[in-house]
């Protein structure tokens, strides 16, 4: 799954599903997921499932920088990044390694 996130000054969220995850989804909500500057989703799947949180700045030719090594205690986990104000435009992707 690809999350889009534009700069913070037109926030909205678009996913893409892809194929492979192993059964990993984010969850959104109607807020655009922004909260106390940092950009946040929800992650869920199976409980134990290790998901690392991937991001990008280019999806024409991209080239995706980890981001955070999640764990899906009870089959889900929050992510946060407070550094994503930081880039023009920014993908995130959710996969199992």
């Amino acid at each position: 799954m690809v999350l889009a996130v534009p700069p913070a000054s037109t926030a909205k969220t678009t996913t893409t599903p892809l194929t492979g995850l192993r059964n990993l989804q984010l969850r959104l909500d109607g807020n655009f997921n922004v909260r106390s500057n940092c950009f946040c989703f929800s992650i869920s799947g199976a409980s134990n499932t290790i998901a690392v949180v991937e991001a990008c700045t280019n999806l024409t030719h991209p080239v995706w920088f980890p981001v955070s090594v999640q764990n899906l205690i009870s089959g889900s986990a929050a992510f946060a990044d407070a550094g994503w104000t930081n880039y023009p435009a920014l993908y995130y992707r959710v996969r199992a390694p």
